[in-house]
């Protein structure tokens, strides 16, 4: 599975109060929010293709179409981008940047004047990359479904037509198994919430 990336690695403020207790750590809700960024992981486990000198001399031929040359570009990047991560295999940089943006977004929007939240409203985020993201502390109130914030809220990240990457759900059974959580359901599922959420995780996990 990806990193489990705490609050302080992604830059969480702290909440703008005391947490409330009460918490059942045997139970989670399901939900997903939408982002413009729905895709954002990696594809398959491979590393990138390894430049070769046929890339470069086909990119310094002045013959290559434009379009081609700025595609081997886009290659040679990717694969300096997952160099940079230590292993060919792991997230890229400019990947991991967009999802701590992400997720300071989502807090933002949880603590401002609409909401007014403490804190981030989810306990775990996950994104198409596998990397999963600590919200509030384990062990503390949420605040993501109504009657239901004793349960640890998991959040996926994706859009309304896409589907879970197969590093978002190998890394949500690992972190359930981490975090003692035995049973789950989605959020329209918990009584007294009127919602369409968890979306395309509805299917994927069979709620």
């Amino acid at each position: 599975m990806g990193k489990l990336i705490r609050r302080s690695e992604w830059g969480a403020k702290p909440p703008t109060g005391k947490y409330a207790t009460g918490f059942t750590m045997r139970e989670g809700t399901i939900h997903y929010t939408a982002s413009p960024i729905t895709r954002a992981g990696r594809k398959n486990a491979s590393p990138p293709e390894r430049p070769g000198k046929k890339w470069y001399a086909l990119w310094r031929d002045p013959l290559t179409p434009v379009i081609q040359r700025r595609r081997i570009s886009k290659m040679i990047r990717a694969y300096n981008e997952a160099r940079e991560t230590g292993s060919g295999a792991s997230v890229p940089i400019g990947i991991i940047k967009q999802e701590r943006a992400i997720i300071r977004g989502i807090q933002t929007f949880h603590q401002g004047r609409k909401r007014r939240w403490i804190d981030i409203a989810y306990h775990r985020v996950f994104f198409a990359s596998g990397n999963v993201y600590e919200g509030r502390p384990l062990g503390v109130m949420g605040a993501h479904a109504v009657g239901a914030n004793d349960t640890v809220g998991y959040c996926f990240v994706l859009g309304a037509k896409d589907k879970p990457t197969r590093f978002m759900l190998d890394a949500f059974y690992e972190q359930i198994k981490r975090d003692g959580v035995t049973s789950y359901t989605g959020h329209k599922q918990r009584p007294g919430n009127s919602t369409s959420c968890p979306g395309p995780m509805t299917a994927a996990l069979n709620l």
